[in-house]
């Protein structure tokens, strides 16, 4: 392979016009995006790592075309190809990644409760162990957008979504927000506490 690498900037230079350079170039800003593509999966950046990964890669492509023609086209292809199926398998396993765990909601497949280690007691922020999507419960205080509400016995820290929720008002769990259970009105009305 290495080989092919040193004689054929040359005699592809030489039948397309390319400068040997521009290779060297492409290859090296392709390996460039690979390493941007690793970093993003374990430095959050917001988005940075992922848009520099696919500018270092449509530069390659770009300098592999100029070197040669079917060579950029051949690379170009590749990218269109490659580029859903690594996207694609990279969050899935990112999601797996302990960073990814934070930031992913965690429900099982059977629609059970979601599972998280933090602590539970009044007046810390709790995520009640057992506490499942689809849960009905009061709220204690008013939801500003945040408060807390109780599902059975646990008190469990609570965000509302989109309106202000009252005291004493029954809401169903829809999600998760960090270590708060994200909650709309069932509609049900305010209840005695």
């Amino acid at each position: 392979m290495l080989e092919f690498l040193a004689t054929a900037p040359a005699s592809a230079a030489s039948a397309s016009g390319g400068d040997a350079s521009m290779l060297l170039v492409g290859l090296g800003l392709l390996g460039l995006a690979i390493v941007f593509l690793v970093l993003e999966l374990f430095v959050p950046s917001g988005g940075l790592l992922a848009i520099l990964t696919i500018l270092t890669a449509l530069g390659g492509v770009i300098s592999l075309f100029l070197w040669n023609e079917l060579v950029g086209l051949v690379a170009m292809v590749a990218m269109l190809l490659a580029g859903p199926i690594i996207a694609v398998q990279g969050v899935k396993w990112w999601s797996r990644t302990p960073i990814g765990k934070r930031a992913v909601l965690n429900v099982e497949a059977g629609g059970g409760a979601v599972r998280d280690a933090a602590p539970t007691g009044e007046g810390e922020r709790s995520t009640a162990p057992g506490v499942a999507l689809g849960a009905r419960g009061i709220t204690e205080t008013p939801l500003r957008p945040g408060g807390f509400m109780r599902i059975g016995s646990a008190r469990v820290d609570a965000i509302a979504e989109g309106r202000f929720i009252d005291a004493g008002e029954e809401v169903e769990v829809i999600g998760r927000v960090e270590a708060q259970w994200r909650v709309r009105r069932t509609g049900g009305g305010t209840l005695p506490r």
